[in-house]
Formats: structure tokens, C-alpha cells, sequence
């Protein structure tokens, strides 16, 4: 299945170099508002560059493959719907939940699909994880804790560090939904969520690199304590900061009427779980026997060409993200006015992968 790529920036090279694992799907165009940018990511992996407009309008793309800004996803994934075309898009689904819904609407209106990043969760590690819960080895989880970040903000070691401090960056937009994804596809559904927090400093300065000395202002909270209770009864804490200097939190915990799950960092896809049960009660490392732990990102798109080709409904669909966005969203809403919040939305927690693929 041919794919067409749009936002050639730092992420594209990690989205290229990965899709060399799979077998369904093959970028072949690649299109940037900065023509530049496109023209060497073409040299680099032998694809054809073009501009948006002659990448929306070609007819041999099936996919749109969308890895630019999350201020642009809402306007391009509906260019991509509109032009007849299915979208994957890299995370979060939108900004806000009235994008998000535009674009689940389209998509439902054409009969395409919509699906979305992170895809963190279809790794093996935590489908493993999966497997042991559905399987009873931890019993009902009634609570957990999730640690996102807890640094000092990408204050050093990335070339547009001020976007991660401007609406629609912050600890929590740009880490939440592989924390919530890894989380709802465990638990299921959320239903409420509450959440305090602030910012430490109105303005930053990089410390180093290219852009070593810059100053800009902080637009967002970076610094949040919440809670969120599941539909199944879980209630799980958070703690998600650019304003921690060291830590010694697990990234995710999940406490079960017979043992406790331990997740490793939630954007990876193939580190090992830990386990404390009954049958076992001492910590001990879980490695997973699914027979994809070296494959990583791109599985999404994998999926979804695989769900396209099969007729199903892809596992990254537009309900899920959608219902992870209005998590964050609202974790963000309550945070400024200071109540809990009901989630309107809901989803069904995404079929378990098999523990072989043939993508």
C-alpha cells in the first residue's frame, strides 16, 4: 500500500528508517511547506519529493502519512479525508476536541479511516501486558500511578524547544496519550478526571546547542497532580512535569487484586514488564514472547494498511485517540478550573495484537 508523507521534519527520519521493518506499506512521496526540507529527506531515502498539493492530489496514495505540528493535524488530516484518502496521523489526534470531532465525522462520512499515534501500545512489551491482565494474573485493578516526564523540559537537545512550551505542548500534550493509550488499552475507558497544577517560571532559557541562550516564554502548566477514574473501577494518580530535577518514580504502576504490573517508559515497544503476584511475591521480569520486540514505530500504519485490506476497524482508530485526547484535554480544563471533569466521550479497549504479525 503506497503512502504519502507530509512534514518532513526530525520525527520523519525516525517514521522512515522504521518502515523499512515492514512488508504491507511503502512511503514512496514526500511533501513541506519548506521545500527544502522534503527535497533531503527524499535524497535520504529514495523518494520522490512533491508539494502538498500534488501530494494530496495523487492518485496512487492510499495513505497520508501526517507528521507535521499538532496545530496543523486538524486542517490536513480533513485535506486528506477530502481528497479520498485514509490518514494516520502522529500524535495527539488535535488540539481540541471540537478538531477532533471534525475529523471523525469526515471520516465516518467517507467510509475512511482516521487513525492515530502513538502506537506504543501495539509493542510487544505491552501487549504482553495485556495478555497477563486479560489472563487474570493480577486480579481487578483498582488503582495505579503513572510518572510522565518529570525533567526539566527539552530546555537543551532539541532544535525548536519552544514549541514543547506553547499551547499545545507541555509535559502532558506531548507525552500524555503513550501513557493514556499504554492505560486504556489495559484498563478501558476513563470517566473522570481531576488535576492541579501550575508553571514554575514564566519564561525559559536554552542551556545549550544551536540555540543556547534563547529566551521564551512558557504558555502552558508545566507542572500537574491528577487523578482519573476508569470505568472499571481503577482510579490512577499523576504526576507530569518540565519542572522536576531527578525522580525515582516508576512510569507506570498498576495495583490488582492479586498483584502489582510495572510498565517500563510507555513510548518504547519492546523493554521488559515486571510482576508482583500471589503465586509469586517478589518482583520479576516479564520478557515478552511476542515475536515482534525489535519492531517499532510505524506498527500503526502497519496496522491500519493491514485493517484497510481486511475491513476492519484498525486498532489506532480515530474513538481511541479521540477519547485519549479528551483525557488530556480535560485534565488541562480542570486544571484551570480547579473541578473534576466527567468525560463525555468512551471506547472499546482495542483487540489484543497475536503474538505474530505478518505485516
Amino acid at each position: 500500500m503506497k503512502v504519502g508523507l507530509i512534514g518532513c521534519g526530525a520525527i520523519s527520519e525516525v517514521y522512515l528508517s522504521c518502515s523499512e521493518q515492514f512488508g504491507n506499506f511503502r512511503i514512496v512521496k514526500c511533501a513541506d511547506l519548506v521545500p527544502e526540507l522534503a527535497r533531503k529527506r527524499a535524497e535520504q531515502f529514495h523518494l520522490t519529493a512533491v508539494s502538498p498539493d500534488e501530494l494530496f492530489a495523487d492518485p496512487e496514495l492510499a495513505i497520508i502519512l501526517n507528521l507535521t505540528p499538532p496545530q496543523a493535524h486538524t486542517a490536513l488530516n480533513l485535506r486528506a479525508l477530502e481528497a479520498g484518502k485514509h490518514v494516520y496521523c502522529e500524535k495527539v489526534f488535535a488540539l481540541t476536541m471540537e478538531d477532533a470531532k471534525k475529523v471523525f465525522r469526515k471520516a465516518g462520512e467517507s467510509g475512511l479511516h482516521a487513525a492515530s499515534a502513538p502506537d506504543s501500545f501495539l509493542g510487544a512489551s505491552q501487549q504482553y501486558a495485556r495478555e497477563l491482565t486479560d489472563q487474570g494474573v493480577f486480579g481487578r485493578f483498582f488503582g495505579g500511578t503513572a510518572s510522565i516526564m518529570n525533567c526539566v523540559g527539552f530546555v537543551s537537545d532539541h532544535p525548536n524547544i519552544d514549541f514543547f512550551f506553547r499551547k499545545g505542548g507541555g509535559p502532558l500534550m506531548d507525552m500524555g496519550a503513550y501513557y493514556f493509550s499504554a492505560l486504556c488499552s489495559i484498563l478501558g475507558p476513563a470517566v473522570r478526571v481531576g488535576c492541579l497544577g501550575g508553571r514554575l517560571d514564566s519564561e525559559r532559557t536554552c542551556i545549550a546547542g544551536k540555540s543556547k541562550g534563547k529566551r521564551f516564554p512558557v504558555e502552558v502548566d508545566t507542572h500537574m497532580q491528577g487523578i482519573v477514574e476508569f470505568a472499571c473501577g481503577a482510579v490512577v494518580t499523576l504526576n507530569t512535569s518540565f519542572d522536576v530535577r531527578a525522580h525515582s518514580n516508576p512510569r507506570i504502576e498498576l495495583y490488582g487484586s492479586r498483584g502489582t504490573l510495572r510498565l517500563p517508559e510507555p513510548s518504547g515497544f519492546g523493554k521488559s514488564i515486571f510482576a508482583f503476584t500471589e503465586d509469586a511475591p517478589r518482583w520479576e521480569e516479564k520478557i515478552s514472547p511476542y515475536g515482534y520486540g525489535t519492531i517499532t514505530r510505524g506498527l500503526g500504519i502497519a496496522e491500519l494498511a493491514d485493517a484497510i485490506e481486511h475491513g476492519r476497524e484498525p486498532r489506532c482508530s480515530a474513538a481511541f485517540a479521540m477519547h485519549v485526547l479528551e483525557i488530556l484535554c480535560a485534565m488541562e480544563r480542570s486544571c484551570a478550573e480547579k473541578r473534576f471533569i466527567e468525560l463525555e466521550t468512551t471506547c472499546s479497549r482495542p483487540d489484543p495484537m497475536p503474538r505474530t504479525v505478518s505485516f
